[in-house]
């Protein structure tokens, strides 16, 4: 099994991984998640459990814990970027579902405007 990372290692701009994280266009985000530990949390995730193990409908379910996880985001601003936008605008439009994609992508966005 490899050694766990630090996520942390990455946000250090003299890291080797951010380096070549940000050669690649990429940059770190990071994501505030609740307090596995914290009892109110705890509580909750127990109220939610009980309303989904009485849900004759919900399905099967799994636990699912919650920790901190580094996500690279891609940087508007690099060459690389602006670079892989037109390669995937012109794939969409050469597409043969260009037209379904076009509505999709048409119809999310009036949802992020309102």
């Amino acid at each position: 099994m490899p050694a766990a990372r630090d996520p942390y290692t990455a946000l250090d701009p003299e890291s080797e991984e951010h380096k070549e994280m940000r050669a690649q266009g990429l940059v770190p985000v990071v994501l505030w998640l609740p307090d596995t530990s914290d009892p109110e949390f705890i509580a909750e995730a127990r109220r939610r459990a009980q309303e989904i193990a009485d849900c004759p409908d919900c399905g099967q379910t799994r636990e699912r814990a919650m920790h901190p996880e580094l996500v690279r985001t891609p940087d508007p601003s690099s060459p690389h970027f602006a670079e892989e936008m037109r390669r995937q605008a012109k794939a969409i439009n050469e597409s043969p579902h260009a037209d379904d994609d076009m509505d999709f992508i048409e119809s999310v966005s009036i949802l992020l405007e309102e």
